[in-house]
């Protein structure tokens, strides 16, 4: 169901209905004052501390559904038969990261 709620990165007791999160983000980033927080390259809702986002790339649930879209994406036969070939760049430098990690 899409009413889940969820937390804001910014601000813990921020509970948000999850399709609601992005414009939460906009409007609470603007207030915060703290650590800086990046966006995860596989879901630019997860906002993680920059010191712990090698530790959330490991773990990052997204990690794999980006990986699996990317794979079909590139052995997925083209108009002319053949697929791209290609990974996205966010794809294939966290799959370098994760494979330095293991």
């Amino acid at each position: 169901m899409d009413d889940e709620l969820v937390t804001c990165p910014y601000n813990k007791e921020h509970r948000i209905i999850r399709y609601r999160l992005p414009y939460h983000i906009i409007k609470c980033k603007k207030q915060y004052v703290g650590k800086q927080l990046e966006p995860c390259p596989f879901n630019a809702m997860h906002l993680v501390d920059k010191s712990q986002m090698t530790a959330h790339i490991k773990d990052c649930p997204d990690y794999l559904i980006t990986v699996e879209n990317d794979m079909i994406k590139e052995y997925a036969p083209s108009r002319s038969g053949v697929g791209t070939g290609r990974l996205s760049r966010a794809s294939s430098t966290a799959i370098q990261q994760r494979s330095q990690q293991m």
